[in-house]
């Protein structure tokens, strides 16, 4: 046999008795498993890291961690968040997917996205209908900001019949929160007795909280028609 043979088979078999075969296979499917569970297939994750235990007798307590994490059944807030994600990155279609498997679960944060959503025609057609009844939903669990888009939609009728009592009773509430934009939307209704009885001394009440927050409108307000 030749010399460069007998070299090539002897460093053969020293890889294959010093196992740097099997180790590399090893971590093959401890790759495997961390592969899978960024993207979230659990299954699959943990199918490989059992392998990789059987194989090496070896455990890995922070990959067990996640796994056992990954598990667990998500909840409405995990759904909201994957949406708000999907929302920030400006892809409203996952967006949509995920506030909506959170929103027919009661979070109210992902009601109202999910009717933001449905207003601005983002993820989906644009249906003002269907934007009142998640603004409606979310409001109705108390979410301010909801509850300043519904009583923007019965202001103006917008999904919804006009009603500018329902206006106020929806704005009052989001400013009662502390919702600065409702509370200078109050302060206006009451200067100029829209859905309201004239009422400078509310008027200055809402402008004042609003400009406390900062809303310049409320701050412009309170110096040109009060002299504040």
């Amino acid at each position: 046999m030749k010399p460069i043979k007998i070299l090539l088979l002897t460093a053969i078999l020293l890889i294959c008795n010093t196992g740097l075969f099997a180790q590399s296979e090893y971590d093959n499917y401890l790759q495997n498993a961390e592969k899978h569970l960024r993207e979230g297939n659990c299954e699959k994750a943990e199918s490989n890291y059992n392998v990789y235990k059987g194989m090496t007798g070896k455990t890995n307590a922070d990959l067990q961690k996640r796994i056992d994490e990954c598990k667990k059944p998500p909840t409405p807030e995990d759904d909201y968040k994957k949406g708000k994600d999907f929302y920030d990155k400006k892809d409203y279609t996952q967006a949509v997917v995920w506030f909506r498997k959170a929103a027919e679960q009661g979070y109210s944060n992902a009601q109202f996205y999910l009717g933001y959503c449905y207003y601005c025609g983002r993820g989906v057609s644009e249906d003002n209908t269907q934007a009142v009844v998640w603004f409606r939903k979310a409001a109705e669990q108390g979410y301010s900001d909801a509850q300043y888009h519904l009583g923007y939609c019965y202001y103006f009728g917008i999904g919804v019949s006009k009603d500018k009592t329902q206006a106020v009773v929806w704005f009052r509430k989001a400013a009662e929160q502390g919702h600065a934009e409702a509370q200078y939307t109050l302060g206006v209704f009451y200067y100029n007795g829209d859905g309201v009885s004239q009422d400078y001394t509310q008027a200055v009440v809402w402008y004042r909280k609003a400009a406390e927050q900062g809303h310049a409108g409320a701050k412009s307000s309170l110096k040109e028609k009060f002299g504040e």
